[in-house]
């Protein structure tokens, strides 16, 4: 579904409440739009995070190297864990949480698929396979995390 905020088309991959009441369309405003936390797993084993509305697209990004700096030389890169909020605010304030926390406890949320700020355990959306447990983790405890 396309629509049309701001001047802006912006897809919208979730399913949003659109009334139509006295023949106008009640719209979703840009702060009620889907965002997610998602964390990458970088070709030198680092976990990198960041936010969008578009998962698909933002992986595709980072592995054509026009996503972040950090990892344009960190390719291929792949999506081990997503959260869905609502609105761009609520997103970066995750994404803020979660960079303060250690490795360990990262990845411990993605391999347990834990919520996170209230947010569910999205999984690897790109595909249906068991990616989102990053490769070389177990969910036994290890040492070398």
């Amino acid at each position: 579904m396309d629509l049309v905020l701001e001047g802006k088309c912006v897809k919208m991959r979730a399913v949003c409440n659109v009334g139509v009441r006295f023949g106008r369309v009640a719209v979703l405003s840009v702060s009620e739009q889907i965002w997610y936390l998602y964390a990458l797993r970088c070709a030198d084993d680092s976990v990198y995070t960041g936010i969008t509305t578009d998962l698909h697209r933002r992986v595709d990004e980072h592995n054509a190297g026009r996503g972040a700096r950090y990892t344009a030389g960190r390719s291929p890169v792949r999506l081990i864990g997503a959260w869905q909020f609502t609105g761009q605010s609520a997103a970066a304030k995750a994404e803020a949480r979660f960079k303060r926390l250690s490795r360990a406890r990262k990845l411990r949320l993605i391999v347990r698929q834990q919520p996170f700020r209230g947010a569910p355990f999205e999984g690897n959306s790109l595909d249906d396979g068991p990616a989102a447990q990053p490769p070389g983790d177990s969910t036994q405890p290890s040492h070398t995390i």
